[in-house]
C-alpha cells in the first residue's frame, strides 16, 4: 500500500513506520490520529485503526500537508484522509467522507 503513488515514482517508497498499539481481541489496535506514523521521503502519514491477526484491515490515514497555518493544515489533512479494508494482501482505498462537524 503506497498512498503516494504517483506523486513520484522514484522516491514514494514509505522508509519507515512508527506506532503506539494495544493487543487486544486478535488485533493491534491504533487508537487516535497519529498513533501509526508511516515516513517517506515525500512526506508523513498519520494513521489509525486495527490490523488483525487474521491479516484484515481497517485503518484511516491522514496525510499530513506541509506548512501555513495550523487551521488551514488541519483542515486540509482531514480533507484528504483515506481509509483502507479488507486484507494486507487485497486493500481496498477509498477516500473517507469529511463530516461538517469535523472541520
Amino acid at each position: 500500500i503506497n498512498p503516494f503513488e504517483g506523486l513520484n515514482r522514484r522516491n514514494n517508497k514509505i522508509k519507515e513506520a512508527d506506532g503506539i498499539f494495544t493487543i487486544a481481541n486478535s488485533a493491534f489496535e491504533f487508537k487516535g490520529m497519529g498513533s501509526l506514523k508511516l515516513d517517506s521521503p515525500t512526506g508523513e502519514i498519520f494513521g489509525k485503526g486495527k490490523f488483525n491477526f487474521d491479516r484484515t484491515i481497517d485503518l484511516i490515514f491522514e496525510p499530513q500537508t506541509l506548512g501555513g497555518t495550523p487551521l488551514i493544515s488541519d483542515i486540509a489533512n482531514r480533507l484528504l484522509r483515506f481509509r483502507v479494508m479488507g486484507t494486507i494482501d487485497d486493500p481496498e482505498i477509498t477516500v473517507r467522507k469529511v463530516k461538517q462537524q469535523e472541520l
